[in-house]
Order: structure tokens, then C-alpha cells, then sequence
């Protein structure tokens, strides 16, 4: 026989023939112990979590903020704690002190919000900060993606270019001594380019042995900041043995934190046939100098634009100057005789009207006088517009002091036949006077300069 209990525990007093069952204030009373639990125990665990988040991110702004609300949030939880208490153990003197607590932190509380929230609203909107950040991190990505695509394409271009002027390109890790070359670089000296080796030392073997020293030199230069650019003209060995030059132009692309040179980069070309026209053109210049050396006759050439004068170097051994002076038309005319200069300035000014420059004038070299003979021809452009002219220069020094002492001798022998008594007379084949004395003219009544060419016939008439 089942007997009937009465339990008043959470208010549950009520049987029925299945059993005890809940009234409608125990299940009240049970709601309200579990709500209050499960509150309290989200109240300490939000403080514990935040507490947590703020110990790991001490970049945090306001952080004492972040605490107060941890404090406030705890004693709002222990008041659900206390109330839950109450239900067994009437501590309600307990439960009015932690009120009051709580207010009390609750009004600290919003001291501190009422006194941050101005600070913060200042803050920059941290949606719009990383928004904007991530756009201009997209913008940089694009702008990067461009700068590469341009890269590349001007690398191309590069290479192109490289190519079309055959000219070999070269690129030096001087930590490590790599030194990446194109294709070009290794063809100009007969190689392939799995021939060429990576490194400097091949290079240095393939310099000819008497430009080693100046080659090294204008690299050392450049690497310690003596020269800007290393720019040379030297001679390395074909594969075939045979000797090629190379202009090789290069500069420093990087340097380390302490200044020092980390790369360098640069072109060599080929300008062996350049060279070979030089060095045909010079000696065509020095057979040309030692031919008018050997002729005394040096050549000019005037620039009436820029009255500039520009002489062989005959010329300048001619006028008594060093090669290289600067020259115009008043050095020139400075040189000249005093007594000569009128003369060879008017010569000139109507040479430049188009007349015949073909004159012989002394000059004063060191208080010595020294003939020459000069001629010129005008020079025009294109539009027929008159630029200078060019001509030569001819030492006839020699040939005048001959033609004067010729010319003394004549006088001197002059002077003896006239004073001869003895008629003395030169005739050619057909008995013309080709030279006669005072003598000869006397006698028959003439001057000197009536019988010259005359027959004997023309005044003697018993001869016919």
C-alpha cells in the first residue's frame, strides 16, 4: 500500500497516484534558480574572457575602460548569486552591500564612458581604416602587378634593343663575383655562351696583358667612388687568337648599408673596325704631315662664321707656333710683315668676293723674315652660302734667298760687262742679241735694251 509524503522542497508538497508532481510556484522557483545561475556564470565569464583578450592585446586604446566594465559585469553576477542564496539562507544584509557595490561601480563606470567617449569618437573608424587599407594595399598590388608587366616589357625591349645593336651586356654581384652575361657579350669574342664562365677571372684572361693595369684601374676607380662611370677602349683575344676592341661602359647599380659597391652593370661593344678606320686615318694623317713636311707646304682651313683658323700641323711649323694654338684671322695677320699686311688683308677681302687668292708675302718669325706663297679656294653649303675657305701654305723662303742671290749675281755680272771696254754680245741660232755691253750699244748707237733680240742686219748695213 503506497502511503502519502509530504516534501516542501522548492514548494513540492502535491501527490498523485503516479507520484510527486511540481505546482506552478515550485516551477517559478526552479526557473528562477536555474536563470540565475546560468546569468551568473555568463557574468563571470564575459570578464574573464574580455580580461583575458585584454592581457594579450596591450595595444589596446582605454583598456582601464575594459576593466571597469569586467568589475561591473562580476558584481552584477554576484548579486544574481546572492539572490539565488537567499532562497535557503536570509542574507540579505549581504545582498544589499553587494547592491550597493555594484552601483557604486556601475556610476564609476559610466564616469569613465562619459569621459572616453569623446577620446573615442576621435579614433579613426577602424572599418574605414581597414577598408581603406586593404584598398590601397589592392592599389599597390595593382600598381606593382603594372610595374612588373612594364618591367618585363621594357626588359624585352631592352634585350631587342641590345640585340639590334649587337652590343653585349653584363651584370656583376661583386659579393660573390657572379657576373651574368647575354648571349652578344660571349658571340662578340667567338664563344657560345654555355663557354663563357660565370665568374670575373675569365674576363680578366681575355684582356690583352699591356691594358690589364688601366683596365683594372678605371674598375677600382669606379667601385670606390673616384669616377661615376667606367668608360674604356681596350683589346681582348678572340677565340680564334686573334685581337678584338671593345668599348666597355659600366657604372655601380647598388651599394651595401656601409656604402661599399654590392653591383655593377654595364655594355661592351665591338669597335674593332672603328679602330681600324682610326688607325688607317691616322696613318693616312701621318703620310700626309710627313709629305708636307718634305714639300714645306701646310694646308688651313677658315671658318668665317665662327673666324675660327684651323691649320695642318706644316702650317703651325711654318708660323712659328706650337700645335694646337687657337687661331683666327687676326693671328694670322699678326704674323704677317708689317709692311705685307695691307696687302695680303685686301687680297683676302677680294677673295671672298670671288677672286683669285694666289699671292706671296713675307712673315717675322722670331725677327726673321720667311716668305710664303698662298693659295685658296671658297667653300659653300648646300645653299650655296659661303662657309670659309681652304687652301695651302708654301715655305718659299729657299726659293726666294735663291732668286735674290741669282739676282745679285745678275747685277754683279751686269756690272762687269758694262765695264769691259771689249764689245761683248751672246747671240742665239738665228743671230738675234740675246746679251750685249755698254760697249756693243755704243757702237752702234743704241741702248742695251733696243739690241735685245735684234739682228746685226737691223743696224749694220754693210752686212746685207
Amino acid at each position: 500500500m503506497m502511503m502519502k509524503t509530504s516534501i516542501d522542497f522548492f514548494g513540492i508538497n502535491n501527490f498523485t497516484p503516479h507520484g510527486y508532481c511540481l505546482s506552478w510556484d515550485s516551477t517559478l522557483l526552479l526557473l528562477h534558480v536555474m536563470s540565475g545561475a546560468v546569468t551568473a556564470f555568463s557574468y563571470f565569464m564575459i570578464p574573464l574572457v574580455i580580461f583575458t583578450f585584454i592581457k594579450q592585446r596591450k595595444d589596446i586604446p582605454y583598456s582601464n575602460v575594459f576593466l571597469m566594465f569586467c568589475a561591473f559585469i562580476v558584481a552584477c553576477g554576484m548579486t544574481h548569486v546572492i539572490s539565488i542564496m537567499t532562497i535557503w539562507m536570509p542574507v540579505y544584509w549581504l545582498d544589499g552591500w553587494l547592491k550597493a557595490l555594484t552601483a557604486i561601480l556601475s556610476l564609476m563606470t559610466l564616469c569613465v564612458v562619459f569621459r572616453v567617449v569623446p577620446q573615442a569618437l576621435q579614433l579613426p573608424n577602424t572599418v574605414a581604416v581597414l577598408r581603406n587599407e586593404i584598398q590601397e594595399r589592392e592599389k599597390a598590388e595593382h600598381a606593382k602587378n603594372l610595374a612588373l608587366t612594364a618591367l618585363q616589357a621594357s626588359e624585352e625591349r631592352l634585350r631587342l634593343v641590345l640585340e639590334g645593336a649587337e652590343v653585349g651586356f653584363w651584370d656583376w654581384d661583386i659579393e660573390t663575383d657572379n657576373v651574368e652575361r647575354n648571349e652578344i657579350w660571349a658571340t662578340m669574342l667567338g664563344y657560345s655562351h654555355e663557354d663563357i664562365s660565370q665568374t670575373s677571372h675569365q674576363w680578366a684572361e681575355l684582356i690583352h696583358p699591356d691594358d690589364k693595369e688601366k683596365v683594372w684601374q678605371s674598375v677600382t676607380d669606379t667601385l670606390e667612388g673616384r669616377s661615376l662611370v667606367h668608360k674604356i677602349e681596350y683589346r681582348m683575344y678572340h677565340k680564334d687568337g686573334g685581337i678584338k676592341w671593345v668599348l666597355d661602359h659600366g657604372r655601380v647599380m647598388q651599394f651595401d648599408a656601409n656604402g661599399k659597391a654590392r653591383r655593377m652593370s654595364g655594355t661592351q661593344t665591338d669597335i674593332t673596325e672603328r679602330k681600324h678606320a682610326e688607325e688607317a686615318l691616322l696613318r693616312s694623317r701621318h703620310d700626309l704631315n710627313h709629305a708636307q713636311a718634305v714639300a714645306h707646304i701646310g694646308s688651313w682651313r677658315m671658318d668665317i662664321c665662327k673666324n675660327s683658323l684651323s691649320w695642318s700641323d706644316e702650317t703651325y711649323r711654318i708660323f712659328g707656333l706650337p700645335p694646337g694654338t687657337p687661331l683666327t684671322y687676326q693671328t694670322f695677320l699678326d704674323i704677317v710683315h708689317p709692311a705685307d699686311r695691307a696687302f695680303v688683308d685686301a687680297a683676302w677681302q677680294d677673295a671672298l668676293t670671288g677672286k683669285p687668292y694666289d699671292i706671296e708675302h713675307r712673315l717675322v718669325i722670331d725677327q726673321k723674315i720667311k716668305w710664303v706663297r698662298e693659295l685658296a679656294e671658297l667653300e659653300y653649303d648646300k645653299q650655296g652660302s659661303l662657309l670659309g675657305a681652304f687652301g695651302t701654305t708654301e715655305d718659299i723662303t729657299d726659293v726666294k734667298s735663291s732668286q735674290e742671290a741669282l739676282q745679285q749675281e745678275r747685277t754683279f755680272l751686269r756690272q762687269v760687262i758694262d765695264t769691259v771696254p771689249s764689245v761683248i754680245f751672246v747671240k742665239d741660232r738665228y743671230g738675234r742679241f740675246l746679251l750685249c755691253n755698254e760697249a756693243l750699244a755704243q757702237s752702234y748707237g743704241a741702248s742695251m735694251e733696243n739690241l735685245i733680240g735684234m739682228k746685226e742686219d737691223d743696224f749694220n748695213i754693210n752686212t746685207r
